[in-house]
């Protein structure tokens, strides 16, 4: 049931980009409500597990930034603040999800899910915009993932967070492809279907990274999957080095006929937004509103220390950039696209420092666990993470409730009992049986590929 609990959540998780669209269609409102009630099992089991389980989860900077951001709640502006609270839900939920996945040891399980869920949500996004555009297909993924409502009159959905998603699943479906191939890693290797089509997967995953021609999900694809290849390939088989090459060279070759049978360039649209100079530099307008984030916090010296409170940033930065509603009173939240900026003007300088503590630990955690087990997955997925959060607020969004869970767990040491009872004194040795004990070379990244009752 526990297993169950994490399938469904992660592959709901996938899945989130295009739900609104879905319930559009059956005239379902609140859809994301449905996607967060999807998580709560596996929730309310990680619960127990939270306490009962040693994880990176209960070190002391993943709770000191999390207390932060619950003591946000206690200062601002007075107001009804609907945001702050769902800020608050997000960062907790990933502690006992994360503790439960390290408990059940399925840290694959749950990535499959995930890889599986977004294939589908690319599926998704792809029909409902060549529904709309009544037009080829090749031409109506243009731009994929501007999902608009059946009356084609408000957009449900936006390319940089459908990029986000699709961005981190090419990274894990590329480490299944890698981890099945590695010597070491033979015997643990899966024959699901995400890890058997793992190569698949990466390809079909990173194309659609790059129809949403969504700069900041390129660049954190290319950071995730840069670091893969960099430190992954060097415990594959020279023959399946080969083979990866193979079947790059022929897919290459197929998609040169492609654009030229057709004309179709789906690169056009991501050229064009790297081409402009002016707007390169301003990030889209990405700047001025980090400059104005900076002047907000220095502005008062509650501002520099403390910040402005959980879910208060947005709406404050609106205010100080001019942007009201047409009544000319309500402000209208604008967002800091910069998941650093945005914790920064939340918490200030306190927030700060908690943040650094929680990047240097989990970094340094990731560095020590990677060389232990020759491996880059870690890094990988922090560096993808870490380079999508320079450009989407992803620790106040669903997609954190992947990410989070997924990074903490990968951060963990196997999963041990908190206070293992100890023998007595006079108790007889306990007899080791060899067939179940693991030799020391086959612990390689334990939390994530000991599943046992997986097999």
């Amino acid at each position: 049931m526990r297993r169950f609990s994490l399938r469904l959540a992660f592959f709901a998780l996938g899945a989130s980009c295009v739900v609104p669209r879905v319930a559009d269609a059956f005239g379902v409102e609140a859809s994301q409500t449905y996607v967060l009630a999807m998580c709560l099992p596996a929730v309310l089991f990680g619960c127990t597990s939270y306490w009962t389980v040693r994880s990176f989860a209960r070190s002391w900077p993943v709770v000191v930034c999390v207390a932060i951001a619950w003591a946000g709640l206690l200062y601002g502006t007075g107001r009804t603040n609907h945001r702050g609270h769902l800020n608050v839900g997000y960062l907790s939920i990933v502690l006992p999800i994360a503790a439960l996945i390290v408990e059940q040891r399925c840290w694959w399980l749950c990535a499959r899910m995930y890889v599986l869920g977004t294939v589908l949500a690319m599926g998704l996004a792809i029909w409902y915009d060549y529904m709309f555009t009544a037009t080829g297909i090749l031409r109506a993924v243009s731009r994929l993932g501007t999902l608009w409502n059946v009356e084609g009159t408000l957009r449900l959905a936006n390319p940089n967070l459908l990029g986000h998603h699709l961005a981190l699943a090419a990274v894990l479906a590329l480490m299944f492809f890698l981890n099945e191939g590695a010597k070491r890693e033979r015997k643990h290797a899966s024959s699901s279907l995400t890890t058997r089509f793992g190569l698949a997967w990466t390809l079909l995953l990173s194309l659609g990274c790059a129809l949403t021609a969504s700069r900041g999900a390129c660049a954190a694809w290319l950071g995730g999957t840069g670091v893969l290849l960099w430190g992954g390939t060097r415990s594959q088989r020279f023959g399946r080095l080969t083979d990866m090459v193979a079947i790059g060279a022929i897919l290459t070759f197929a998609g040169i006929f492609l654009v030229m049978a057709t004309g179709f360039q789906p690169w056009d649209t991501l050229r064009a937004r790297l081409e402009d100079p002016a707007n390169v530099l301003s990030a889209s307008g990405r700047v001025p509103i980090w400059t104005a984030a900076a002047k907000i916090w220095l502005s008062s010296p509650r501002h520099f220390l403390v910040g402005l409170g959980t879910g208060l940033a947005p709406e404050t930065l609106g205010a100080y950039m001019g942007y009201f509603l047409p009544d000319g009173v309500t402000p209208l939240s604008t967002d800091c696209h910069n998941a650093f900026v945005e914790w920064g003007l939340s918490f200030g300088l306190v927030g700060m420092i908690a943040g650094v503590c929680l990047l240097y630990s989990a970094c340094h955690q990731a560095r020590r666990l990677d060389r232990r087990d020759a491996s880059s997955y870690r890094m990988a997925v922090l560096v993808c993470f870490g380079l999508a959060s320079m450009t989407y607020v992803t620790v106040f969004q669903a997609y954190f409730v992947v990410a989070g869970p997924l990074l903490l767990a990968m951060l963990s040491e196997p999963a041990t009992a908190v206070s293992p009872p100890k023998p007595a004194a006079h108790a007889a040795p306990a007899i080791r049986r060899p067939h179940m004990a693991l030799r020391a070379q086959d612990r390689t990244l334990a939390p994530l590929i000991q599943e046992g009752s997986e097999r």
